[in-house]
């Protein structure tokens, strides 16, 4: 995330390297995801539990656009600080769920 905020205008490389990380990113958190969900949820509960949450994922994505668009317009780095944020939250509550079950 911090690459997108420090690319200068037509730096595609370091663009192209920023997506690819994200994308990377992305692709080993959601299947990490889906596996530690199968391994802790009972196969009975399992199809309610990720309809609930591919449900409540849904409910978040939809306005993000228009609350991005609206940092952005706002300020165009804003976005890409809030992402950075919400990253730096999701690992320090990572961390400490970690910690609790050890």
């Amino acid at each position: 995330m911090l690459l997108l905020i420090l690319v200068k205008p037509r730096g595609y490389l370091l663009l192209l390297m920023s997506i690819i990380f994200m994308a990377a990113g992305n692709l080993i958190t959601i299947v990490f995801r889906e596996t530690i969900w199968n391994n802790v949820i009972g196969e009975r509960e399992r199809a309610k539990i990720f309809s609930a949450a591919s449900a409540f994922i849904a409910l978040i994505s939809i306005p993000a656009g228009y609350v991005s668009g609206y940092m952005y317009k706002l300020n165009p780095v804003f976005p890409f600080y809030t992402s950075l944020i919400l990253y730096i939250i999701a690992v320090g509550l990572s961390l400490r769920v970690n910690r609790m079950y050890k």
